[in-house]
């Protein structure tokens, strides 16, 4: 019984440290791709201020808590056209010395008025 305990208590913790990480992972995916959005919206705005779309999506990694570290917000926004938010940035992880990183781009036409 002992020896049975022994041998699947690590398997059982390696598998419950893989599901923490993945949880992880998939929530600072979807703070980068919210974060992207909202610069997006920021961005697109009709006479919107050039690099709002990079205040706004900094402003909202930084609520977010530090759920993505080292998050690089860059802003693709020509005079027409489409509007282009790229976030970057490392996952957290319980694993010393191993890195996860997430990207994630979302692009929109710009707002014009049009009469």
């Amino acid at each position: 019984m002992a020896l049975d305990v022994a041998l699947i208590f690590p398997v059982v913790l390696l598998m419950l440290f893989a599901l923490i990480q993945g949880a992880f992972y998939f929530h600072a995916r979807q703070v980068a791709q919210h974060a992207a959005q909202i610069g997006v919206d920021a961005e697109r705005a009709y006479d919107a201020a050039p690099g709002s779309g990079t205040v706004a999506a900094d402003a909202f990694l930084t609520r977010a808590g530090g759920s993505l570290s080292h998050p690089v917000v860059s802003v693709d926004a020509p005079a027409s056209g489409q509007v282009s938010v790229l976030v970057t940035g490392d996952v957290i992880t319980m694993v010393p010395g191993w890195t996860l990183h997430v990207t994630s781009r979302v692009q929109a036409p710009r707002e014009e008025f049009t009469p």
